[in-house]
């Protein structure tokens, strides 16, 4: 009876000691090992976050750069198709602050005076832009009468634009008018502006007759 006293108080007394160890919790060192290694698994999952947002972002700005390029010259493109008396001009028109791709444009109900340039917007000397005139009718070009519009996105800086026009003195041998016409362009997101560069251009004949 007492060899079995004994051994059920050791029993107990091994209990209340595993009991009270497991209370005592994490050591000082523990904590700074786990707290390490949590941290590693937060910096490196923001890490990883930070480069999706960045590749999205400059995902979006390549897509505003092909996209705005690309509507700019098929709208151009189309106009001039059914175009006639393209010009460039040797002095800006009516009120209008630069030369530029002048015609009259038959891809309406009936025919009206298109003007396009390139100008500075931002004010730094640099043009930057294209900007239209859409008269309502075939006549002068008058940037007063009707205002000038951006054409290109505020989102895009259009370094150079590429025209080429040859053909377009009417006479029995000059042939049509062969206008390529043609972009360079970037983002204007500082982050991304020259990784989007985009050179863009075709060349256009028109098929009605001048």
């Amino acid at each position: 009876m007492i060899g079995d006293r004994n051994l059920y108080m050791n029993f107990l007394s091994s209990c209340t000691h595993n009991t009270m160890k497991s209370r005592q919790g994490f050591t000082l060192l523990e904590l700074i090992v786990a707290i390490g290694m949590f941290s590693l698994v937060v910096l490196g999952t923001a890490d990883l976050m930070l480069t999706a947002f960045n590749t999205q972002a400059k995902a979006i700005a390549v897509k505003e750069v092909i996209d705005n390029a690309r509507f700019t010259l098929e709208l151009m493109t189309r106009e001039l198709r059914t175009a006639t008396n393209v010009v460039y001009t040797g002095t800006p028109p009516a009120n209008c602050p630069r030369n530029g791709l002048e015609y009259i444009s038959y891809n309406q109900v009936s025919p009206q005076e298109r003007f396009y340039y390139w100008e500075d917007t931002d004010g730094d000397g640099v043009p930057d832009a294209i900007m239209r005139v859409a008269m309502p009718s075939a006549g002068s070009i008058d940037c007063v009468a009707v205002l000038p519009q951006q054409f290109t996105s505020p989102g895009v800086i259009v370094d150079s634009w590429i025209l080429r026009l040859t053909g377009n003195n009417p006479s029995a041998s000059d042939g049509q008018p062969r206008i390529t016409v043609g972009f360079i362009v970037h983002s204007r997101d500082r982050r991304y502006g020259p990784e989007t560069t985009l050179d863009i251009q075709t060349t256009v004949i028109p098929r009605i007759r001048d």
